[in-house]
Order: structure tokens, then sequence, then C-alpha cells
């Protein structure tokens, strides 16, 4: 073991030499490719231990007796690599010699094998740090290695190595008064950040000194850090404020930034209540401000602290790299984040002072990672390189002789083939961009990816998650000198610097706890003063219990009289049935408890008549005949709702003898379980992570290099394949035998035997138990309908709360670049920036059609999936998905007079806008919705021009095309067809490849200057509604509510269509939340805001005198509560007229 910097691969070289004048062969191992490039440099064949185990797992290791293998940087090896490698060098025979640090990084999986290692079996330590030129540094780098990191970093920060930038705070105010949303949303994002941070550390330190939650309270507001809580709590608040005034601008922003709704909503709740209503008032608040779920793949609570510090790192940066160009720089940081963010900006800086040509090219990168479950994503990005930008190797490649992590220059590129100067050697390695695309920016790199570099002079940016073990790698690889950058945001007083680096997060093992014979062993001097206090509190807990009892049974004999078995009463059957069922289903063992003497004598007392009757509604009679199998008893065993249970028959109802009891039991409860699985249960509950653990139940491992997160390959050559996502999930297909099925033929081959079993094989693999296998209710099927038309109408929903205008996005540059639209784009035109494509399994930049019906409602949207690096149609199996309802519902691309045209598709459509075209122009989004128009053109008298495309003749969209042709013409309205000649495909081709004046060659007759085509007969009625008749003060009370929120007037909000008015009990519901919203929140402001939202539902009901009786019908408290609320703005209504009277006399 040896500190970094000791010189550990210099002692390396020389035993080397040793061990190979005994007869021994040396070979080297690293986990890290960087440290492994470096071992070969001494001479050392070396390779990663990833590759090393891979190999002999493969059965391609094969090592002479007498070798020796050299295990660099095994600090960072985890437990389960660590016993692979001492197995193989067992299995081997061949002598381990491990080097390391137990201080610096740790594993990223778990356990700190090494540490068990050098506990158990000694080591030798080598102390004499040489790496560093200054004697201090060489100090300093001892004492990170000792875990006495704050004194490291005061003897760095002593000496002016340290640097804390000022970061520009956002003017909340002025952002407000510009209405600059997004700047509002990263305002709240950095505050919450902050609150969080200060709050964690003021918790930390109350947490050490063992404070009680009094104490607590009255440590954190003395504290010296709370006002700079209170001044960001401050921010946050108001930043808060100003989103929910302007929800609307702010809801997509929210999740595009990663802001949790449930947090967010969470400041607006009642704090006098318990956590648990919190977060129900919560959850009730996101619902009914509709606030977006952030995507699981963006970062909660994005926002920049380091912006200002990593430019001004950058800046020292550039002019070190000036002044001392003969020596080698690197910049460290932390996060992958921050990492990309100073390669931009340093790459920036370098093309200004023309280090870094102009002529750039673009390459494909590549980068793998592993996901939850192990298995490898592969992720490509595009970049612009140039000659001149430093790179980074990010994979190991034997053929070029680079490892993971290694460094260099690119001296030559063009599109094809790139050349690179290695650092610190005299070798260049050329490669196809398109054979090798493993490389990024390497300007600066991770504290991690560092491990095995030393620099001359190195730059490193710290930060908050920061703890003592990156803290100890990236001070201490430079060799002449360190530069440490802050921001303020992130270390607001020196102490939280030295706090937060020194922090350890090392990884423990099952051994660092003391065993259940060490702790007895500890226990022992005091083993009777524990056995004394337990005693005496299990004789407190006996009192207790025994005065509870005591006082249960007093009440239940006061109240309830005497007990069933005092009183030869006879009791009905229904109860007799349930304490029966309770004991079977072991509520009680084999006794009566309390409880049920209570509900079986209220069930006498209510049968006798001196209890009320009561009459159990429908949900409450299923909940007792039809309970969940994890459910209560029934409702009258509960006895946490504070309701006294009644009979469960109605009074008149005659009670069964006991003969009729057990010879035939009544079945009123829940039938018995099937003791079948069904086959629809277990499908519903497939997934692609359940359909991966029963295949690796049955079949075991997979071929880790042929399978990926959509299909699992087995054999060497992966002829056996099974899909895990998609529609045909769980299908599998033997390319060796030709054989194929579902999971349950698998299953079969694979065990043989019935497909019940097989079916009950899978059920018992997926947890799915006979017992949750009840007969389901089934709905009606006009309920049925109902509930998809509402599914439909919610996704349709979120999709238009999803979009955004078209202007500067992809789908622009589709339309423009790819579709040749060069005029004004219609304002039902829309984008998404990501949408899941279900059929390639990721996301998309989508173009979103929103189509309306006659109305003015959108009722279903069509999403053609882009690519997000050309702006062309992604290439996928599925290029287009339309969503909710389209007969009658076309998506309007120009308003005009006159001439009606039908265009099939969106892009056809534009391009007759682009001809000049004057009158409406409709696209139908599919060849079978034309006919559908016959509803929504209202005005027969407008001729209608069907634009179709060049199909064949025989085809069937041509044959729809003419049905829906004579369909509107039996209709009475004028229709004619215009389609492009066979081998030209639709108007768009023919716009992009012959231009405007091609498409007008098929529109003479109404491109003709002259006459309208129509009269003015024929012209579109605007259909007239009669005045409203709503009394005087709904009319101010609607002036002053548009004068007090102007955007109101003028919003243009896309919902969906909404068929069907409020109902009463919808109206009651929203009344009934309003009201308790208003009564339990604290803010002003929304407070107001959910009170004129009342005034206005109370103004719509007050319009229609049916309604309110309806409502006054199914709940009087609330209709009267209504008419109070209508008379006092009335009132209020009155007073202001007259006052504005008296003003005017």
């Amino acid at each position: 073991m040896g500190y970094a910097g000791a010189g550990k691969s210099a002692i390396l070289e020389a035993a080397k030499e040793a061990w190979e004048a005994s007869g021994y062969r040396v070979y080297g191992l690293s986990p890290f490719g960087k440290a492994a490039e470096n071992l070969q440099k001494k001479g050392i064949p070396s390779q990663t231990l990833h590759k090393f185990l891979k190999s002999y797992h493969n059965g391609r290791s094969h090592y002479h007796v007498k070798s020796v293998l050299v295990l660099d940087e095994a600090g960072s090896v985890d437990v389960t690599r660590f016993q692979e490698f001492l197995a193989a060098v067992e299995h081997l025979g061949v002598k381990a010699v491990v080097v390391g640090d137990g201080a610096q990084t740790q594993p990223i999986e778990a356990g700190a094998a090494f540490r068990l290692v050098t506990s158990r079996m000694g080591l030798r330590k080598i102390e004499t740090v040489v790496r560093q030129k200054e004697t201090w540094q060489r100090e300093a780098s001892r004492l990170f290695g000792t875990y006495e990191t704050r004194q490291a970093l005061q003897m760095y920060q002593d000496r002016g190595h340290v640097q804390f930038v000022e970061e520009k705070i956002p003017d909340l105010q002025g952002l407000m008064a510009q209405e600059k949303h997004r700047e509002i949303v990263e305002c709240y994002n950095l505050s919450r950040r902050l609150c969080g941070n200060i709050y964690h550390k003021i918790s930390e330190e109350a947490e050490s000194k063992n404070l009680s939650s009094q104490e607590t309270f009255v440590f954190l507001k003395k504290h010296q850090d709370y006002a700079v809580f209170k001044h960001w709590q401050t921010l946050r608040r108001s930043a808060s404020d100003s989103i929910l005034s302007h929800l609307e601008d702010c809801r997509p922003l929210m999740k595009e930034l990663g802001v949790d709704p449930l947090k967010f909503a969470g400041q607006f709740v009642q704090r006098d209540r318990d956590v648990s209503s919190q977060n129900t008032q919560a959850s009730q608040l996101v619902k009914f401000w509709n606030l977006p779920t952030p995507d699981p793949e963006t970062l909660p609570h994005q926002c920049e602290v380091r912006a200002e510090t990593k430019k001004e790192m950058v800046r020292q940066w550039a002019v070190s790299l000036k002044e001392f160009p003969d020596q080698s720089h690197v910049m460290l940081t932390y996060t992958n984040r921050d990492t990309a963010s100073l390669n931009h900006e340093a790459r920036h800086l370098m093309k200004q002072q023309r280090v870094v040509s102009l002529e750039e090219y673009v390459c494909t990168l590549r980068r793998e990672d592993k996901d939850d479950f192990g298995r490898i994503v592969v992720t490509e990005e595009q970049k612009p390189f140039a000659r001149g930008d430093q790179i980074v190797f990010t994979r190991n490649d034997n053929s070029l002789n680079v490892k993971n992590g290694t460094l260099g220059t690119i001296e030559e590129i063009n599109s094809r083939k790139i050349r690179v100067k290695l650092e610190g050697e005299e070798r260049h390695v050329s490669f196809a961009l398109r054979l090798y695309p493993y490389f990024d920016y390497g300007w600066a790199v991770t504290i991690i990816k560092s491990q095995g570099i030393t620099a001359d002079r190195v730059f490193k940016l710290a930060t908050y998650e920061e703890n003592r073990n990156l803290a100890y790698v990236g001070m201490t690889r430079h060799h002449l000198s360190l530069k440490v950058f802050g921001s303020k945001l992130d270390f607001w007083r020196n102490d939280v610097f030295l706090d937060r680096l020194s922090s350890s997060k090392e990884k423990l093992l099952g051994l660092d706890y003391i065993s259940q014979e060490e702790a007895a062993r500890r226990l022992q001097p005091s083993h009777s003063k524990l056995a004394q206090a337990l005693e005496k509190l299990g004789h407190q807990m006996d009192a207790i219990e025994f005065i509870s009892r005591k006082g249960w049974e007093r009440i239940a004999e006061r109240f309830l009289g005497q007990t069933p078995r005092k009183e030869n009463i006879q009791i009905p059957q229904e109860s007799l049935e349930e304490a029966k069922r309770a004991r079977l289903m072991g509520v009680h063992p084999g006794k009566i408890s309390l409880k049920e003497k209570i509900v079986l004598k209220s069930a006498v007392l209510q049968q006798a008549g001196k209890l009320p009757p009561k009459t159990l509604t429908e949900a409450e009679m299923t909940a007792v005949f039809h309970p969940e199998p994890t459910a209560p008893v029934s409702p009258a065993l509960s006895l946490k709702s504070g309701k006294m249970p009644h009979t469960f028959l109605s009074p008149t109802t005659p009670s069964p003898s006991p003969e009729q009891t057990t010879e035939k039991p009544q079945r009123r409860f829940a039938p018995d379980p099937q003791p079948l699985y069904r086959v629809e249960d277990v499908r519903r509950n497939l997934t692609s992570y359940s359909v991966e653990y029963l295949c690796t139940h049955l079949l075991g491992n997979s071929n880790p290099h042929l399978s990926n997160k959509r299909q699992l390959r087995y054999g060497k050559s992966g002829s056996l394949a099974i899909t895990l996502t998609g529609k045909k999930m769980g299908m599998w297909h033997d390319f060796e035998r030709g054989e194929g099925g579902d999971l349950f033929q698998l299953v079969q081959r694979e065990r043989g035997g019935e497909f019940k079993e097989a079916l009950a094989y899978v059920a018992e693999a997926l947890r799915i138990s006979p017992e949750h296998l009840l007969p389901r209710p089934t709905l009606s099927q006009k309920d049925d309908d109902t509930l998809k038309e509402e599914r439909r109408r919610q996704k349709v929903q979120n999709l238009c709360n999803a979009t955004i205008p078209l202007q500067g996005t992809l789908a622009e540059t589709y339309l423009r670049k790819h579709r040749g639209i060069r005029g004004t784009l219609p304002a039902d035109l829309q984008f998404i920036k990501s949408h899941y494509n279900y059929i390639a399994g990721k996301s998309f930049p989508v173009l979103a059609a929103l189509a309306r019906n006659k109305t003015g409602k959108v009722t279903g949207v069509q999403l053609v999936f882009l690519d997000r690096w050309t702006g062309q149609k992604a290439k996928a199996d599925l290029t287009k998905q339309s969503v909710g309802s389209f007969i009658g519902s076309p998506v309007q691309i120009q308003k005009g007079s006159g001439v009606i045209f039908l265009a099939e598709g969106v892009e056809t459509a534009l391009s007759l806008k682009e001809a000049g075209l004057k009158g409406d122009i409709y696209a139908t989004l599919s060849v079978s919705n034309i006919q559908g128009m016959g509803a929504f053109l209202q005005d027969k008298s407008r001729p209608v021009v069907i634009c179709a495309d060049a199909d064949a003749e025989n085809s069937p969209a041509r044959k729809t095309v003419e049905e829906a042709a004579s369909f509107l013409k039996d209709q009475g309205l004028a229709v004619s067809v215009i389609r492009p000649d066979l081998t030209k495909g639709d108007f768009n081709d023919i716009l992009r490849k012959e231009g405007i004046s091609a498409v007008q060659a098929y529109f003479r007759d109404y491109l003709k200057d002259g006459p309208e085509l129509t009269s003015k007969a024929s012209q579109p009625k605007v259909p007239t509604s009669p005045p409203s008749h709503s009394p005087y003060w709904e009319e101010e009370f609607k002036k002053q509510y548009l004068a007090a929120h102007p955007e109101r007037a003028t919003q243009k909000t896309i919902t969906p269509s909404q068929s069907t008015p409020l109902t009463p009990s919808q109206i009651i519901g929203k009344f009934k939340f309003l009201t308790e919203q208003i009564n339990t929140l604290e803010n002003k402001s929304i407070v107001e805001r959910l009170t004129k939202e009342r005034n206005s539902l109370v103004a719509f009901i007050l319009q229609d005198n049916t309604l309110m009786t309806r409502i006054r019908l199914r709940d009087n408290t609330v209709a009267t509560h209504i008419a109070q609320i209508a008379d006092s703005l009335k009132k209020q209504q009155e007073r202001t007229i007259n006052q504005k009277i008296e003003l005017e006399r």
C-alpha cells in the first residue's frame, strides 16, 4: 500500500526486474485503463481486470506456474470482482501481488475488498510522497492518505491555492416584470436546491449534538446560516407564487426543467396538519392545477450554480496554458455535466485564440453505459471536431493500443479519418471514424477518469457533492501546481468547503458491523440492569392493557347492555356468518373479541328496534358481501371510522333457524377463489423485467453480447430470441429448430407437462397467486365505451398540454427544409419535444397536428415522429401516430371563402396553401375521414374539391376517395376530385421537385382573376345566438373579473372536446373542493383566485334554474350555500352601483 504519488509504479518496475531475475513472468492488471497503460509503459504487459476475468471465464487464460499477477489500484475493486480475481489466481496456481490505496476512489459496486484484505493479512506501506515538487504539497498528499483531509485542504487554502467565485444571483423582480418564465422556473430550482443544501448542513450539525425536536428548532433559529436559509426560502416562495400566477406558460417549463409537482404544491398546504394530511392536500393541489410529472430521464431541479466559477477557471487555465506551453495541463471535476460544460467553454476559448482550427467536421460519437439491470445501453451523439482539439479516449482498444482515459491532440481530421498525437508520448494513432467512435473532448475530465494521470498543472472544480476520497484523488494529480475553484453558492462559508470535502462516504462491509456474539459480550456487564428495565417496562404495558380492556368492557356494558352469552337472544344469521368467517380468516384465535361483541350486540338491538334503522348504500353492501381478500373482514369490524354498525338486513327480514344454518349455509360473502390461473391475468402482469426474470429462471443467463433491452438471446450464436418489449413481448423463436410461440409454450418445451402446468409455473414465477383471481365486476358495454372515450380524451388533453409553438423548432425545420413550405404556418400545427414511440422503443420529437370538430374543440392529434438530428421523418417502423377521434374533425390550414379544398395529409394541404388557393383548406389526416367531412361542412352551397394522392387505379385508397366523393354528393355537395399523375406522388412531392407553378397548373380554374367563384348567397353564414338575459350583477361580475385578469379575455387554451357539460354531481364536487381549499389554505393570492373561480361557478349555475333544482335535490346543503354566495354577491354589486351613483351626483 502507498499514498498517491509515493512511487508505487517505480517500485513495481524494480520488483519486475527482481522477479524476472528469479525466473518469474510479471503481468499487470488494473480496474482503470489509464493505470494499466502506465504499467505497460514500465515494461509490464498489462490489461484491465474486467478483460482478464472475461478471458478467464471463457477459458482463454493460460499462465505459467511461475507467473506474478500485479493488481494495481486495488482500492477501487469491489468485493465480487476481487473474489473472482482470487478464485482465478488460486485456480491458475500463480502468485498475486495487490497494490493500492484504500483512501482513494471507492468501488462503484458494493464493498471495499482492499480494506478487508489489508486488515486481515497485513501490508507493506510506502509513505514517502515523490510526485509533487514542493515539500508542503507532498506533506498535504500524505495527510490526504491518512484521512486528515481538513488539515490538507487548509494548507492549500492558506497558500492561496483555493479561490471562491461570486455567482450572478437572478433578479426575480426584474424577471417577473419582463415575464421571463423560463428564468423564473430556473430561479425556483436554484432557490430550492440551496435551501435544501443549507438545511441539510444545519440538520447534520443538530444530529451530531443529539438534540430533541424542540432544541433542534431553537438551534435552527440561532444558527449562523439561518439568515441565508431564510433569504433563499423567501426567494423560493416568491418564485413559486409567480409560477402559479402564470401557470399556463410555466407548466411545460416545469416538466422540462424537472420540477417535482408534489414538492411544489407542498409549499401551499396547511402546516398545522399532520404529515399524511399535508401530503393528501398536496396531491389534490397537483390534480387541481394539472401540474405535469417530470420526465424520468430529466435530472430533478436542473439549475446552474457554478457558471461564473467555471468561466473563471477556464480563463485562468487558458492563461497558464499560454504562459507554460511546454507543460501539461488538465481540468478536473466530479460530474459529467460539469465536465461537458468546461469542455464547451475551453473549446470556445481555444477557437478564439486559433489554437483549434475553424474548419470543423461533425463526428458521431458512441458511449456505452449500463442500465439498472446491468444491460449495456449504447447512446449516440454528434459533436464537431477540428485540428487542435484535445480529446480523451473512452474505450480500451488493443489494436490502437489506447485505454479508457488516454489523452491526445488531433493533428489531422477529415470526414472519414482522424490522426491523434498521444499526450506524454512520441506516438501517433490513426483510425476511421466509423470504426472507432469512442472518444470525446479532453480539455477537462472527471476525477474518476483521471486515476493514474499525472499532469504538471491541474485546475480542479470543487463541488458540494464531493467527499474526501474524491478530493484525495483530484488534489494529488499535479506535479508543479494545483488551483482549486469553488462557487460561493456551493460553499457559502469557508467551513462548508472544509466539511463537505472532508466528509466520508466509504463503502461498508458486513464485517464492519459487530456480530450477535460480540454484541452479547459487550452488553454482559449491563445485562442485569437491562433485564430489570425490560421487566419493569413489561409490567407497565400489562397494566395499561388491563386498564384499557376494562374501560372498553365498561363502555360496552353501559351502552349496549348484557353480552350475548348472558342473555339467550336469537342472533341474526348474518352476524353469525360474519363471526364464523372472521375466525376462519384468522382475525382472532378461537374466541370472540370485544369488537365482535359490540358488532353482534348492535345487530341484536337493531333487529329488536332499540336502535334506529339504517339503509346501507350499494357500495357498503358490496364492501360487506364482496370484500377484497386483503381488506378487513367487513366495515362492521372496523371501529376506526367512528360509525356504529347496524344490521345487515332490513328489520322485516326473519331470522333463520339454527337448523337452516347448519344444513344450508348462506353464501352471502366473497366466493371461493378459482383453483386455476387465468391466461389473461398472467399476460396482464407481464412486463419487460418479468419476462427477463422468468427466462433467466427457466433458461439461465442469456448471451450478454447479443442481448439488448428489446430482446434476449441464448446460445453462442443467439439462435433463441425472446422479445422483451412491444406487442410481441414474451414471444420467442428458435432459428435452429424452426420453432416459436409464447412463454407458456417455451415452458412446456423446456419442462414438459400440460398447458395448465406451464400456466401455473409462469404465474408463480411472476408472484401471481390464485387468491387475487376472484371474479372481477364487469362493466356494461355503455359504461365501457364511456370509460374508453374518457381515456381517449385524457390522452388528447395530455398531448395538447405538452405542445409548444412551431417557430424555431425541429417541426418547423421539417416543414421548411424537407417539405418546401415557405409561407406562414397555421396555429394548429404544434411541436412536442419528446414522445414515446412504442414500436421503436424510444422517444422522438414530433410534429403535432390538432384536429378540431365543427365546434372548435380538439378531438384528435396526429403525431409525425422526427429525427432529432436532421429534422426529417424518423427512420422507424412507426412514423405517424393518431390519438383521439378524427371523424368530422380536420386540421384547418387556411380560412377563406368560396371553394373548400380537402387534402389527406398536412404536407399536401400546406402545398395547396403555398400555391395561392384562396378558399378553405383542410387536412383530413386520413382518406377515410373525407367521407366524415359531410357532418363538418354546414354550407352545402360551397363547392368541394378533394385533392387526392396519385393512387393506382384499383387501389383501396383510390376506391375510398371515390366512395367519399359519392357520399358527399348524396348529401347535396358539389364535389370534384383532382389528383396528380400516377408517377408524381402527391402535391407536396410536386412542390418540392417541380416548384409552385407545377402545383398551380392543376388548379388553373381556381386561380383565375375575376369575380368570386361563388355567389354572395353561397358564402358561409355565421350563426348568431340570442342575447343573454342573465342578471345585471352577473355581467358586472364578469367585467370585474376580466379587468382583474385581462389575460383571460384573450387567452387561447387548447383543450380536447367535451361533448357533455358538467353534471350536477361534478358541479357539487368541484364546489366542495373549492370551498375546502378556500377555508384551509393560508396564501392570500391563491385564496382570492379560488374565490373568484367559485364565484364564476356560482354565476354559471344561476344561469339555469333547472340545474339549480337538480343540485338541490342531490345536496341541499350545497344548494343553500350557493344561494347564500349569490345573495352576497348581489348585495355587494348593488352597493357598488349605489356608490357609483352617489359619486356621479
